[in-house]
């Protein structure tokens, strides 16, 4: 009687090493802005757990221990949107001050320039991948997230400006019980343009509010006209998405 020996399955790794600078990254970052006096010591706290939890999605997603020049580029966007995180932090228990705000632009503009990067990289180095595309856009969304917030403490724009970051998770809260929102959609340079002005349009009302000599209805209506881009761009997907699903259930009377 012989016996088969199954060969053992290779255990999954987790890239901890840029995960670990990722952390260290944020916590020094974090830490200068504590001595510069912009942030308060439990903002540190927001920036901890902006890049923990981004941590923590790539461990159980990406199971390989090498992550990529372009997924690292990514990360650091993310080490960035911490710090933003921590400056936005603060201004829940103290008013918005000048050199905070700038420096908050500063390092906004900065990840959108690495936004930028990352895709070019990747191809550049044939390192796409479905995994780098999701890490792209949930980076993007927590960074709209963290600007909508940082808009409506600084007061320029009422906290209905909040719902362009509550958009992306609204609609992957209703991915999960419709499950046509989970099918693919065809890249479209409209919808891009629409995805990456909702950054801009944040970062031009911050350096409004920072200038103090814009009207104050203007801030207002840069944030007003992308929400309407983005509630188009979600609406034209859905229905895009519904359509498909409709058009390929075999149960419908017609479908092939």
């Amino acid at each position: 009687m012989t016996s088969t020996t199954q060969p053992a399955r290779a255990r999954p790794e987790v890239p901890w090493a840029p995960l670990l600078m990722a952390v260290g990254a944020t916590l020094i970052g974090a830490g200068g802005l504590l001595l510069a006096g912009h942030i308060t010591i439990w903002s540190v706290l927001a920036a901890m757990v902006v890049v923990l939890i981004g941590c923590a999605l790539i461990a159980v997603h990406r199971r390989e221990s090498r992550l990529g020049w372009a997924n690292g580029v990514t990360l650091a966007r993310l080490v960035g949107v911490s710090w933003i995180a921590a400056i936005t932090g603060s201004w829940l228990s103290v008013r918005p001050t000048r050199a905070g705000t700038a420096v908050l632009i500063v390092v906004a503009v900065l990840c959108l320039v690495l936004d930028g990067i990352d895709g070019k990289v990747a191809r550049a180095r044939s390192e796409a991948s479905d995994f780098g595309a999701r890490f792209d856009m949930e980076t993007d969304a927590a960074m709209i997230m963290v600007l909508c917030l940082a808009v409506a403490l600084q007061g320029g724009v009422g906290w209905w400006v909040v719902v362009i970051g509550l958009a992306r998770y609204a609609y992957w809260l209703a991915s999960l019980h419709v499950p046509a929102l989970n099918l693919p959609v065809a890249p479209s340079l409209l919808r891009k343009v629409v995805a990456v002005s909702q950054s801009a349009a944040l970062l031009i009302c911050l350096a409004m509010g920072l200038s103090g000599r814009a009207p104050g209805w203007l801030p207002s209506a840069i944030a007003g006209v992308a929400l309407a881009g983005l509630i188009w761009s979600f609406v034209s997907v859905t229905v895009w998405q519904l359509r498909a699903a409709r058009s390929a259930d075999p149960a419908r009377p017609g479908a092939s």
